[in-house]
């Protein structure tokens, strides 16, 4: 089962909003060396960033959860799954909401993912498959 994350619209809107940047550079009247080596560096970066806002989901299998952010693939066992609590943790996890699902797993490993954008579908199906899942942390 595919579900959705949220996206934050500002920040959604600040990728978008970088993508004439690179072709500014290119085609100015005064272009210089330094603005096309800055345009080529910018190109990759925009793409990922892009790349990632539109290729975002968590996937539910019958025996993983997996998070996608781009080109980001985190896999976490649903057997191992002991807890999961929201967050607003900006440290170490890539998401495009600064409200985020913490998972703790396997003896105390944790992974930041994206919220969901269904979170109660998202809690519901995981309460389901996750037999370890603690109910009243959520």
């Amino acid at each position: 089962m595919k579900i959705p994350i949220q996206r934050n619209p500002l920040l959604s809107l600040l990728i978008i909003a970088l993508c004439p940047i690179p072709f500014i550079l290119f085609f100015a009247k005064e272009a210089d060396a330094g603005s096309i080596i800055i345009g080529v560096i910018i190109v990759p970066v925009i793409g990922m960033l892009l790349w990632a806002l539109f290729h975002s989901y968590h996937e539910i299998t019958s025996t993983h959860l997996v998070a996608i952010f781009g080109f980001i693939k985190i896999m976490i066992p649903l057997h191992e799954i002991t807890s999961i609590r929201y967050t607003y943790n900006l440290l170490s996890a890539p998401a495009w909401t600064f409200k985020r699902a913490e998972i703790t797993y396997s003896n105390y490993n944790m992974a930041l993912i994206s919220l969901p954008k269904d979170p109660d579908l998202f809690m519901r199906t995981m309460q389901e498959k996750c037999p370890l899942l603690n109910k009243n942390r959520i």
